[in-house]
C-alpha cells in the first residue's frame, strides 16, 4: 500500500492563520473603555459620596 499526499496545492500556499491579538492590538484597549473598566469609583463617607 503505497502512502500519499492528499494535501492540495492550494492548501499549501495559503498563509498561516493570524491570530486576533496580533492582527488588532488597540481592540483590548477599545473594549476596556467600552467596558467602562477604568471608570471613577465612588464610596460612601459621612452620607455623601466620594471619589476612593
Amino acid at each position: 500500500m503505497k502512502a500519499t499526499n492528499n494535501t492540495s496545492i492550494e492548501t499549501k500556499k495559503k498563509p498561516a492563520a493570524v491570530s486576533s491579538e496580533e492582527k488588532d492590538p488597540s481592540s483590548r484597549k477599545d473594549w476596556e473603555e467600552l467596558m467602562d473598566k477604568h471608570r471613577p469609583t465612588f464610596k460612601r463617607v459621612g452620607g455623601r459620596m466620594r471619589r476612593k
